[in-house]
């Protein structure tokens, strides 16, 4: 369960980056030097998405609970 939860976030993060580097249109670090936050969406999930949001929060990421 911990190796899906590991390739989900490496696939998030290579999204995030590809994504801000598109848009942004150059190197994927702001003004301030810092990476734009990527926010979690928690819309519904079972115990893998639970563990996955226990990580995120560990690490300081932002969540958004929609009910």
């Amino acid at each position: 369960m911990d190796f899906i939860i590991e390739r989900r976030y490496a696939i998030e993060h290579e999204l995030s980056r590809n994504l801000k580097l598109g848009v942004l249109g150059h190197d994927t670090r702001n003004k301030f030097s810092d990476d734009t936050p990527i926010v979690v969406l928690l819309l519904g999930g079972d115990s893998i998405t639970l563990r996955a949001l226990c990580r995120c929060l560990n690490q300081g990421t932002p969540l958004v609970i929609v009910k």
